[in-house]
C-alpha cells in the first residue's frame, strides 16, 4: 500500500474532503473513477468526518482499492445536513446532467448511505462510543478525563443523534437526484 500523495498522476489531485462544505458535485467524478472511493466517502458523510484527505488514504494496488484510514474528525460538524443542502441545489439545477459513471457513482452512495442508516442506529453508534471512550480511558476518575473531554464527548453524541436524521433526509433527496438525472438523461 502507498499513500495518496505516491499515487499515479490519475489521483494526485483529488479531492474528497468533506470539511465544512459537505458532500458536493466534484466529488462525484472522483467518485466515478474508483468505487472503493463511494463507500470512503459515503462513510465519511454518515459518520460526519470532514477530515479525509490524500495523507490518510492508501492505495493496494495489488488488489486495487483504496483503504482509509483515521476518523479522529469524527462527528464534529452535520456533514448529513449540509449534503442535504449541497444536493438540494443540485436538484434545482435546471441543467443538471451527470455522466454515467457519476449517476452510477450516485445510486451506489445511497445504496451505501440506506445500509449504513438501516445497519446502525444512532443509539447503538453511542453505545459504542461510550464503549471505546471508556475502554481508551475518557472515564471520570481517570487523568484523561477533564472538563474539555467531557464536552467534547457529550457534543459528539449530540452530534451522533442529530446527523442520523439528516442522513435519513439525505438518503431521500439522493433517491429524488437520482430520478431527476435519469430523467434529464432521457431528454438529451
Amino acid at each position: 500500500m502507498v499513500l495518496a500523495q505516491r499515487w499515479g498522476s490519475a489521483y494526485r489531485k483529488m479531492n474528497i474532503k468533506q470539511g465544512f462544505i459537505g458532500f458536493r458535485r466534484d466529488m462525484l467524478s472522483w467518485m466515478a473513477k474508483h468505487r472503493t472511493l463511494i463507500k470512503i466517502v459515503v462513510l465519511d458523510t454518515f459518520a460526519c468526518n470532514h477530515d479525509r484527505h490524500q495523507g490518510n488514504l492508501f492505495y493496494d494496488s495489488k488488489r486495487n482499492w483504496f483503504c482509509a484510514i483515521d476518523m479522529d474528525s469524527s462527528y464534529k460538524y452535520n456533514l448529513c445536513e449540509i449534503a442535504c443542502q449541497n444536493l438540494m441545489g443540485m436538484i434545482n439545477d435546471r441543467n443538471l446532467r451527470l455522466r454515467g459513471k457519476e449517476l452510477y457513482a450516485l445510486i451506489e452512495y445511497k445504496k451505501y448511505l440506506d445500509f449504513l442508516i438501516k445497519t446502525f442506529r444512532p443509539e447503538d453508534i453511542v453505545d459504542m462510543y461510550d464503549y471505546f471512550a471508556h475502554k481508551a480511558g475518557f472515564v471520570e476518575g481517570s487523568p484523561l478525563y477533564r472538563s474539555p473531554v467531557d464536552s467534547e464527548l457529550r457534543r459528539n453524541k449530540a452530534m451522533i443523534m442529530r446527523s442520523y436524521d439528516d442522513a435519513k433526509r439525505l438518503a431521500i433527496i439522493v433517491g429524488d437526484l437520482i430520478t431527476k438525472a435519469q430523467n434529464n438523461a432521457k431528454r438529451w
